[in-house]
């Protein structure tokens, strides 16, 4: 049985006026005149035998259908509308668990949630904080945000972005040196860092030699 469907060029039009209360800023949306947003919204008017809109003055208020009409009609318009942009895109479906680094995730990942949960509605990331080393063979986990110098046995890595490393001291440490210090001057200062991870992973350079190679490798001048 043939669908009775009417004009989709003139449900647009009155979805659009519907929407934001007038003609003139539905034909802005639509990229048309004021004039041939009227004629569709009076042509889909005909095809129904409803009126849609009270013509004022200065405005246009729908009527009692109108108002239910539309707002079936904007609920077509943004399924037809998500169906079309995953068309052929792989959409991802399902749930993805990320371990992240407090920081970063509270820095980096929560912020962006909403608007990736808003593109992708069929998938859902449940990140959970921890810094420790995963064992994703024994949880349940799908992937790990972490920082590293990456090629880790056994695991596919995907490289987000680069940081950078900032040497830092009191005051008192400096014995009598000027800053700013050469790279080799590091060597001879004691140097603590924070355990963890990235200890156990063995990315952290042993002693303050091997940061003095690093800093040297990668120093720049303001």
């Amino acid at each position: 049985m043939a669908r009775r469907l009417p004009n989709l060029k003139q449900l647009r039009a009155f979805e659009a006026a519907a929407r934001h209360g007038s003609f003139k800023d539905a034909a802005v949306e639509l990229n048309v005149t004021q004039a041939a947003v009227s004629h569709q919204v009076k042509a889909l008017e005909q095809d129904l035998s409803v009126l849609l809109f009270h013509r004022r003055t200065r405005r246009i208020d729908p009527t009692e259908e109108a108002l239910v009409y539309a707002k079936a009609l904007n609920e077509a318009l943004d399924i037809i509308e998500r169906a079309t942009s995953d068309l052929g895109t792989g959409r991802m479906e399902g749930t993805l668990k990320i371990s992240c680094a407090p920081y970063y995730g509270n820095r980096m990942l929560l912020p962006r949630l909403a608007r990736f949960h808003a593109a992708h509605r069929g998938t859902k990331i449940m990140p959970e904080m921890d810094s420790t080393v995963i064992d994703f063979g024994k949880s349940n986990l799908n992937a790990g945000l972490r920082y590293g110098a990456g090629n880790w046995a056994g695991l596919a890595e995907i490289k987000l972005h680069s940081d950078f490393l900032i040497p830092v001291a009191a005051p008192s440490m400096l014995d009598g040196r000027n800053p700013p210090l050469e790279p080799h001057d590091i060597a001879s200062m004691t140097l603590g860092f924070v355990g963890g991870q990235d200890a156990k992973w063995g990315l952290m350079p042993e002693g303050a030699e091997s940061y003095a190679k690093l800093f040297s490798a990668t120093c720049t001048r303001p």
